[in-house]
């Protein structure tokens, strides 16, 4: 009986052996082309990170050898809190139908009541109310473009700036589990016309969100971290030339997923939040919402993010939410990118951020061109506070005006210059002036194509200062 049980004992023992030598074996072969299979986390983790960055070459690569995902399960979401938002949204979805967009499914979100709202405040947010007969003229646009807009409360919190009050709202998106992935942005954003549509990532490699780097922010954290520790050592330059092997080897790998580079400075760390791509999960969903309930006054939407998929957090309560980290050279621009001095930090891809915050080094990210970066970007946020945002007109004395660009070969041909009191910066790159004045210039033309609103000489819609 003793020497059965051994044998058997044995025989289980080979049967391990010879599985694991299998998987092993499986593991190292290299398939014909990139397999669905290929794309998920294989379960031996590779990096120092679950935090994984995606290059923009490869979300192209994997959408073009992917099966067409099923277009009826997949989403684009923005919410409209005010009126101004609503007609925001609608445009940006009137271009992603223009760009032949291959989702069914474009939504919004948008206060309840919105068209029969007087002007009321509600702690120090005032939401502006629609006329009832332009509101009918936005529901029939919105139709004639199949744009389904859905009345919604709001997920409001009293805090010191009123701007975000209704920002929690986008959390909504989790919760939609009819969906099996949805592109989420705000609605205070543009889609150049030049750029295409987003349907590559709808194709993304298994993540239960993707997103962009806040990197302004990491820029200044690690720029505190290297005051706090002069002495470590400066990470490696890497050429135009270097990069492009790694996107090789990336496209080249049978295990895409585990291959794509960490983020090794997560510590510092920060995620967007006007871009998601997002995996419908109502444990997450429980999770930011739960979250909101022990933020503090200053803390927002952006805030809560960090909190709920901060990797070192997750590791402690022994959760692992996959992240991917999208380039923000191409989701993640904002127009006030276009008024820096120095753009080598938005050129950077995120794992290289560190090498080229350090001044003086010429890796691929000092090589800006502004109509360049133009072509690559397929969202930008309209972030250029204190400027206002596009829908607002500018009285000529207003001191905002001081926070505008030109370049000294084209002011001469600003029409009006002499009446500005508060004159805009002068740059060198006229390039970048064209192109951040081209982003406000557009939208203020379709405004007033598709939403009958105007930001041009209407003195009820001046920021006054």
């Amino acid at each position: 009986m003793v020497f059965r049980s051994r044998l058997v004992a044995r025989g289980c023992v080979m049967v391990s052996i010879l599985l694991i030598a299998y998987q092993i074996f499986s593991h190292l072969q290299k398939p014909t082309r990139l397999s669905e299979y290929s794309l998920q986390s294989t379960g031996f983790p590779v990096s120092e990170s679950n935090l994984k960055f995606i290059p923009a070459e490869v979300i192209q690569y994997v959408a073009k050898i992917s099966p067409e995902p099923e277009w009826s399960k997949t989403a684009y979401f923005q919410y409209a809190a005010k009126a101004d938002h609503l007609c925001a949204a609608i445009m940006n979805f009137i271009r992603l139908r223009d760009l032949r967009t291959k989702c069914p499914n474009l939504v919004i979100l948008y206060e309840k009541n919105l068209d029969q709202r007087l002007e009321v405040k509600d702690g120090d947010d005032i939401s502006k109310t629609i006329p009832r007969d332009q509101f009918r003229f936005q529901i029939e646009l919105a139709q004639l473009y199949n744009i389904e807009l859905r009345a919604i409360h709001m997920h409001r919190v009293k805090g010191k700036d009123s701007t975000y009050m209704a920002s929690y709202t986008k959390f909504k998106v989790f919760a939609q589990t009819k969906y099996d992935r949805i592109v989420y942005f705000d609605a205070d954003a543009t889609i150049p016309k030049g750029a295409g549509h987003m349907d590559e990532l709808f194709s993304l490699p298994d993540a239960d969100i993707a997103i962009p780097q806040a990197y302004w922010l990491v820029l200044e954290r690690l720029e505190n971290e290297a005051k706090e520790n002069p002495g470590n050592s400066s990470p490696a330059v890497k050429s135009r030339e270097d990069r492009n092997d790694e996107i090789k080897i990336l496209t080249e790998s049978p295990h895409l997923y585990d291959s794509l580079p960490p983020i090794r400075h997560h510590a510092q760390f920060v995620f967007g939040s006007h871009f998601m791509v997002v995996k419908p999960n109502m444990k997450i969903y429980k999770a930011l919402i739960n979250a909101i309930w022990w933020k503090k006054a200053h803390e927002y939407d952006m805030d809560i993010i960090n909190k709920v998929f901060n990797p070192s957090k997750l590791a402690a309560r022994k959760l692992q939410y996959k992240t991917l980290v999208l380039p923000q050279q191409v989701y993640g621009g904002l127009t006030g990118e276009f008024r820096m001095d120095d753009h080598s930090v938005f050129m950077a891809d995120a794992p290289d951020l560190p090498a080229a915050m350090v001044k003086g080094t010429k890796g691929y990210w000092t090589q800006w061109n502004a109509f360049g970066a133009l072509d690559k970007l397929k969202l930008v946020h309209f972030s250029d506070f204190p400027y206002p945002k596009p829908w607002f007109h500018l009285h000529p004395k207003s001191e905002n005006h001081q926070y505008r660009i030109e370049c000294e070969e084209l002011i001469k041909y600003v029409e009006g210059m002499d009446k500005i009191v508060h004159k805009p910066r002068i740059i060198e790159d006229c390039d970048a002036v064209e192109a951040w004045k081209g982003f406000y210039e557009e939208y203020a033309d379709r405004m007033e194509v598709h939403c009958h609103m105007s930001t041009r000489e209407q003195p009820s819609r001046y920021i006054n200062d």
